[in-house]
């Protein structure tokens, strides 16, 4: 009788813990400052940005419409409509300004769910040359997902701490389970980004080098960051920095974050 028992209590606590085990979900993150798009056509950049599959990507430098001299092959190309097409994601860009020679410059994000809501905000920039930041908030596998992509000024720290606290005034308003900002930071000053950024977390190792200019400084510094801030438990499972000098002079950014299903573990 008492083996009986024990049978029917291992049968009634193995699928238990077959869907605690499989209550894990899996999102894909990339960065990657494109370089205006100019080392290489925009075909080329979206197949380098689907090697690794992302659920949302954060692009910064992206151009609109622009007629460069040195990338004739982009003139009058809507790059957030081309990227679009050739990843099959959905996408926002948000102006940071207005080239004077006629295009807008600025952020923008690409994501496999659709978005709710989305914002363009202009940062601090006390005289110097415009920043923003773009949210986009989606719904991902049950999940209120808060997701920004920004480049922050290369003026000086000054600025940069400036900006950096008002992303975090801005990201703790937003209503939702995960929060990410990603992006180049233009700040290789060694825990500067997170100590004005409390409760905030790095998916990318502190020490690995995201910044290449070309091969010659390969891997020079680190200036792009993947941060995040939940209101339960993640695990960054993997991740990768991957720098190909033909497809911009800043190394693409890849991380991979479980996210427990905190209903059933409860």
């Amino acid at each position: 009788m008492k083996k009986y028992f024990v049978l029917l209590l291992l049968l009634l606590f193995i699928p238990l813990c077959l869907n605690t085990l499989q209550a894990q979900e899996r999102i894909r993150i990339m960065s990657l400052n494109m370089d205006q798009g100019q080392d290489n056509t925009l075909d080329s950049i979206c197949r380098f940005i689907n090697k690794f599959s992302p659920d949302v990507v954060g692009i910064q430098e992206m151009d609109m419409y622009p007629k460069r001299d040195y990338a004739p092959h982009e003139h009058g190309v809507n790059f957030i409509a081309e990227m679009m097409y050739f990843t099959s994601l959905y996408g926002i860009f948000g102006k940071a300004f207005r080239v004077p020679a006629g295009w807008d410059y600025g952020n923008a994000v690409l994501s496999a769910n659709s978005f709710i809501k989305t914002e363009n905000v202009p940062l601090p920039r006390f005289g110097y040359e415009t920043r923003s930041i773009i949210i986009a908030t989606f719904d991902f596998k049950g999940y209120r997902i808060c997701f920004a992509s920004t480049h922050l000024s290369f003026d000086n720290q000054a600025i940069r701490e400036a900006q950096i606290k008002y992303i975090a005034e801005l990201m703790d308003k937003q209503d939702a389970d995960i929060k990410f900002v990603c992006g180049d930071f233009n700040s290789p000053e060694n825990g500067f980004v997170l100590d004005l950024m409390p409760g905030w977390q790095d998916a990318l190792p502190a020490h690995k080098k995201t910044f290449s200019a070309y091969p010659q400084n390969y891997k020079r510094t680190k200036l792009d960051y993947i941060l995040y801030k939940s209101v339960i438990p993640l695990k960054v499972i993997d991740h990768q920095i991957e720098c190909d000098g033909s497809i911009s002079d800043h190394c693409a950014c890849f991380v991979e974050i479980e996210i427990p299903d905190i209903k059933i573990i409860r």
